[in-house]
Parts: structure tokens; C-alpha cells; sequence
């Protein structure tokens, strides 16, 4: 400067000819503003480092910024790692975005130490971090992003003990380990592997509120895949969506041990887990609760929900809960292999609803009944007698199965019993009364007797006396048709001759029908039943040689 006797200072005498003040700030010991390798193969710096315009670290080059840096991208500045190339960012340095078009692209190589933060200012989203390359193995420990993505597709990429903030991951083709993240409105999307043995691993993460990303865990396209121990909540779609993937041929494909709750917040078709045309063991998680809908199970996906088949209490296995719409909601094709040991439960108790819901269902003849039992068993707990009644008496005059004639047995005796115990007594009888008891007594006997009869069991005076098995001396070929209304052809085989009785038995162990034979020669023979005088139900067809009891088999009366 110039001293005027007047104006004490004079105008400077050199100019900013070059501009340079918009790149350069006396706020920065140190500012990057060329190419890393223009000077020399390696650089290192340290303390408060500004980069005010986009760099290259040039191929066969390395950066540096030592521990504790302070590195601050300016204006709209990226820093751009060659292929040939190395970052080093060591440990607790703070990377800080001032413009939205802000990055960091690794094509070359990168190693971050720990407790490195990647953030900006005034938290404004920007670009964050790009893993351009394809055979990059990058590991991150308690390194913390804000306001940023990390994209790319690494060979192999492990974060460990990483928090997210208004951002997340998404990554593509390599073995993608995440375990101990906190994300805070961000999410992780893996997607499209890049052969059959790639792998997703997500554990012990939380994931809370996604912002304005639909899901918390998206995998898309990956053979192998576990998610476990994570907490998701508060997102605006679904919680974990699952699509195409789980193929591969270690059947790694398993989500367990995870709290998925109060997710959908935007979308009422949401679920807490999404699965599209993927498979999937569902297994021992927590709860899913607060959802839309609970599970979703989409186009020919091939999927277990199990639980603890040892827990007592609903706590102790997984819960499928309290969901708005459905609990588990499965397409033609992509109903659950298996659904065991859970509790799945709604609250709310509309069972009105639930009714009107399980009679919509009709994708299948095997899915169509299984609901029509179940609006059955609403209509009971709606205590609306009457057509849960006629429901049980129509499954068993027409069962689907053996076993469904006799469970039908069972539940209408068990409902003309709550119906005594309510404020509805002796309302309605229907056409079969016989089983409807006088006490719960009668009932208990019967339910043991039917149940009985689906092991082979029989009351022990039916009990064939101690002979050689091996070579029985006769035996019931059985009877055709069974069920049957009218008459039914029992064909039976001797292998000696005998005296013999063939009878009846009906529930209460009463010998309805008697047809004796003397002297019947051995080999096949075929006797006639008829049924007009007997009551609907199970009865015991019983074979006596000899005045002992030889075989017995079981046959339904449906006049």
C-alpha cells in the first residue's frame, strides 16, 4: 500500500489480474486447485485443506489428507480419483460439502480410516461418494455420512459400525456387508449381482423414518441375501422389499430376528416385508406390526414363515400383529410353503370384516376353502349360530378329506356348546343333532372319540386278540363308496374258514348292525350295508372270526 498524507491509505498497487480470488480464500493453509500428480506422483496434507474446483488424482498417483484434516469441497467441486489412482483419507477427518454438486469419485483405489464424516453444510444434500470401481475391496469402519449417498459397484464393500443421516447406500454386483448401522431417514438399496455367488448381509442395523426413499432394505436381483437383528420403522413404504432374488444354490435366503414396525406412512398398500418373485425364510423375528399390510407374498414367490415351536407365549416367537389390512397377503402361486409356530393376530377383532375378506377369496379351489372354513369360524366368534352351524354340517356331509369330516365333527359339537354358554340357548338345532350334547362331558367323549379314529385307534374291547401278526386271518379290503347314503359294498378276505360277524359301531360304541355267517369258506368275499335307518356320522365296521376281532375300519354316513 501507498501512504497519502490525506487519505492516510492510496489504492493498492497491483490488481487480481488472474481472478484468482474466486478459487483461493486465506480461510485454507492449503487449497487444491490443480491435478494431483501435475507435480509430482504423491501429495500429503494435513490440517484445513479447501479444493475449490475439480481435480484429478492422476493415474499412478496417490492423495493423502492426514488424520484429523479438515477437507472442505468449494464451489462446485469434485475430487476424482483416476483409474491407477489412490485417496487416502485417514482416520477422523471430517469431509465438507458447501454446493449440492459436490463428490467424491473413486475409478481408481480408496482407504478410509476410522471415525472419517463425511457431511456439509448448513445440511444441504449433495452427491457424496461414487465407488466407481468394478474390482475395488473397500472396508469402513465408524465412518459416518450425512446428507449424502454412497453409489457405485465395489467387488466387495463392508461397513461396519457406519451411521447414515438423510442419505444411504446404493450399490450394485458385489458382496455388500453392512452390520451396527444407524439410519436415520436413509436407506440401503443392493441391487443386480454380478454373478451367483454375490451376496447381501445386513445385521444388527436401525433403520428409522427414510425420508423421502420408499423402502429401508431394498435387494433386487440377488442370489444370496440374510437380513437379521435390524430394527425398521417410520418408513414411507414398505420396510424390507425383496425382488427377484434368493436363488442362489446355498438357499441363503433368510430374514430373521428383526422388529418391523409402523412402516407404510405414505402407502396404504405398504408392507412391513415386500417379497416379489423371490425366495424367502421368514423366520423368528420379532414382530410385524403396524403395517399396512403385515407380509406380502407376490408372483411365485416360494416362501416360509416360521416361528418357535417351543414358545408358550406369543412373545416368544414371531409375531405377524395388528396390521391395517392384512397380517400375510400371498397371490395365485405364492402362497407360504409352510406357515407354523407364529402368532398371528389382529386386535381390532373385526371379525365382520375378516368374514367379508375371506369370502372374496377365490384364486383357487384348495385357497377357496380353506377361507370358507375360516368365515365359518368368525361367524362363531360373531356368535351368529345359525350359518356357522349349516357351514359345519355342509363339510361334513361333504369333506373335503377324511380328516376335515371328522374335524367338522368336532367344531359343530363345540359350537352348539358356546352356544349353550352364551345368551343364545337351545336358538337353533340343525339337521344333525346328534351331535349336539347334553354336557360338556358328552362332548369331551366324543371330540377323544373322533380324534381317536384318526390314528386307527378304537376302544380297546375292539382290540384283536394276541395272534401272529404277520399273517392276520383275515382282514377288511374296505368299503366302496365311503362316505356313502344308501348302501355301501364292504369286501372283506379270509384266509381260513371261519364263523363270522361283521357289525357296526356307532360313537357311543353301540353295536347297530350285526351280519352273522357260519362256515364262510376263505378267500374274498362282499356284504351289503344299508344306512337309511342310522344317523349321519362315523360308525366302526368291525370283522369277528371265531368270536375273536380281527379288523375293524372305519366308514362316514352322509344320508
Amino acid at each position: 500500500m501507498r501512504y497519502d498524507s490525506s487519505n492516510r491509505w492510496d489504492d493498492p498497487q497491483k490488481s487480481d489480474i488472474s481472478n484468482i480470488m474466486h478459487q483461493t480464500s486465506f480461510e485454507y493453509p492449503t487449497l487444491l486447485h490443480s491435478n494431483i500428480g501435475s507435480d509430482g506422483l504423491q501429495q500429503t496434507h494435513r490440517g484445513i485443506i479447501g479444493i475449490s474446483k475439480t481435480i484429478h488424482v492422476l493415474s499412478g498417483c496417490q492423495l493423502t489428507l492426514k488424520t484429523n484434516a479438515n477437507i472442505q469441497l468449494l464451489n462446485q467441486a469434485k475430487l476424482i480419483v483416476d483409474a491407477g489412482a489412490t485417496l487416502i483419507i485417514e482416520a477422523n477427518d471430517t469431509i465438507i460439502a458447501t454446493n449440492p454438486q459436490n463428490q467424491i469419485i473413486v475409478n481408481g483405489n480408496i482407504s478410509i480410516g476410522e471415525g472419517v464424516v463425511f457431511t456439509s453444510q448448513n445440511n444441504l444434500q449433495w452427491l457424496g461418494l461414487a465407488l466407481n470401481n468394478p474390482v475395488l475391496s473397500l472396508s469402513l469402519q465408524n465412518v459416518d455420512f450425512g446428507h449424502c449417498i454412497v453409489t457405485g459397484c465395489p467387488a466387495s464393500f463392508t461397513l461396519d459400525n457406519c451411521d447414515f443421516s438423510n442419505g444411504g447406500i446404493d450399490v450394485i454386483r458385489g458382496n455388500i456387508y453392512i452390520s451396527g448401522g444407524m439410519f436415520a431417514g436413509s436407506f440401503a438399496r443392493v441391487s443386480y449381482a454380478l454373478s451367483g455367488n454375490s451376496f447381501v448381509n445386513i445385521e444388527d442395523c436401525q433403520f428409522a423414518n427414510t425420508g423421502n426413499n420408499n423402502a429401508a432394505i431394498i435387494i433386487e436381483s440377488y442370489p444370496a441375501y440374510s437380513i437379521s437383528g435390524c430394527t425398521i420403522s417410520g418408513c414411507i413404504g414398505n420396510g424390507i422389499s425383496i425382488s427377484n432374488s434368493g436363488s442362489s444354490a446355498n438357499e441363503n435366503h433368510l430374514i430373521t430376528d428383526n422388529i418391523i414396525t409402523g412402516n407404510g406412512t405414505s402407502s396404504i398398500t405398504a408392507a412391513g416385508l415386500y417379497i416379489y418373485h423371490s425366495y424367502a425364510d421368514v423366520t423368528d423375528n420379532v414382530v410385524f406390526s403396524q403395517n399396512p399390510y403385515g407380509i406380502q407374498c407376490l408372483n411365485n414367490s416360494e416362501i416360509s414363515i416360521t416361528g418357535n415351536r417351543l414358545a408358550e407365549y406369543d412373545y416368544q416367537t414371531q409375531q405377524i400383529r395388528d396390521n391395517a389390512v392384512n397380517q400375510v397377503y400371498a397371490t395365485r402361486g405364492s402362497f407360504p410353503r409352510e406357515v407354523k409356530w407364529n402368532a398371528i393376530v389382529d386386535e381390532d377383532n373385526d371379525y365382520a370384516t375378516l368374514k367379508s375378506y375371506y369370502l372374496t377369496i377365490d384364486e383357487n379351489e384348495i385357497l377357496e376353502k380353506l377361507a370358507g372354513q375360516l368365515a365359518t369360524f368368525c361367524d362363531v366368534a360373531l356368535e351368529n349360530w345359525q350359518p356357522a352351524i349349516e357351514s359345519f354340517e355342509g363339510f361334513i356331509e361333504y369333506p373335503s378329506s377324511y380328516e376335515d369330516s371328522l374335524f367338522a365333527i368336532i367344531d359343530l359339537a363345540h359350537t352348539y356348546i358356546l352356544m349353550e354358554q352364551s345368551a343364545y340357548k337351545s336358538v337353533f338345532t340343525g339337521k344333525l343333532s346328534q351331535y349336539r350334547y347334553n354336557s360338556t362331558v358328552e362332548f369331551d367323549q366324543s371330540k377323544d372319540y373322533h380324534i381317536s379314529l384318526l390314528f386307527g385307534e378304537s376302544d380297546t374291547s375292539l382290540n384283536p386278540s394276541p395272534q401272529d401278526q404277520s399273517e392276520p386271518a383275515g382282514r377288511i379290503i374296505g368299503n366302496q363308496p365311503n362316505p356313502f347314503s344308501g348302501t355301501t359294498q364292504i369286501s372283506f378276505a379270509l384266509h381260513e374258514d371261519a364263523d363270522i360277524n361283521i357289525y357296526l359301531i356307532n360313537e357311543l360304541g353301540q353295536k347297530v348292525e350285526i351280519v352273522q355267517q357260519s362256515n364262510v369258506s376263505k378267500g374274498l368275499h362282499r356284504i351289503y350295508f344299508s344306512s337309511h335307518e342310522y344317523k349321519n356320522g362315523m360308525y366302526v365296521c368291525v370283522l369277528e372270526m371265531n368270536k375273536q376281532i380281527i379288523a375293524s375300519h372305519k366308514v362316514m354316513i352322509l344320508n
